[in-house]
């Protein structure tokens, strides 16, 4: 590589800027170089000239900072998961995730994620998704909803789904999705009632199919 660099250089008269890796006794040592054409009087390329720096140090703390930035990121994106995503615990063995804005596939699966590891952390025996600030909910994403109802329930958990729409509630007729097992309220309010085995509030639809909870609060 050396060689073949001073015969650019020398060759097509262009200045050549490029790193590389020395080893010296302290370890290996990154240096940019500097090659340009020496010329005489004629003008004639007749030598190569070259200037080297070592950038050893610089490099390590360039890298060092891209780690701790991405560090940052990293962290970041954790805590915007976090705050779109926020799981509440309501009461022993029942919690809840309430969720606002748009949902999209990403946050779809990162729903799932969240309520599944909430379940297995509080040793939930009922899980309240409530919809009310969703903005819009489309086919897909309505049948990821239908999966994580799905899945709670393989976790022996109860999940109740409250604050549905009536345009989520086309959607799920428009699929024939299967709501069996899966208890409906109107709002939050009526799903923490039913959850935390109070007396519930009127105006809710409900499915409740499951053996386990059949007939619970009603």
């Amino acid at each position: 590589m050396w060689l073949q660099n001073h015969q650019y250089v020398l060759t097509s008269g262009e200045t050549l800027k490029h790193d590389l890796e020395f080893p010296l006794e302290d370890g290996i040592h990154t240096f940019v170089s500097m090659l340009f054409p020496v010329s005489n009087i004629q003008g004639e390329i007749y030598a190569v000239g070259g200037i080297s720096t070592d950038i050893t140090e610089r490099k390590q703390a360039e890298e060092e900072r891209s780690f701790f930035q991405q560090q940052i990121i990293e962290a970041q994106r954790a805590a915007i998961r976090e705050l779109s995503t926020p799981l509440l615990p309501l009461a022993e063995h029942v919690i809840a995730l309430p969720l606002v804005g748009n949902i999209d596939s990403s946050r779809a699966q990162q729903v799932m994620e969240t309520l599944l590891e909430g379940i297995a952390a509080y040793q939930a025996d009922v899980a309240i998704v409530d919809i009310t600030g969703v903005k819009v909910m489309d086919t897909q994403i309505a049948q990821m909803l239908l999966q994580t109802a799905r899945a709670v329930r393989l976790l022996g958990a109860q999940i109740i789904l409250t604050g549905i729409s009536s345009a989520l509630a086309q959607t799920l007729m428009h699929l024939g999705a299967d709501l069996s097992g899966i208890i409906t309220r109107n709002t939050l309010q009526q799903g923490i009632s039913w959850a935390l085995h109070d007396t519930p509030l009127t105006g809710g639809a409900t499915t409740c199919l499951s053996s386990r909870y059949k007939g619970r609060g009603e």
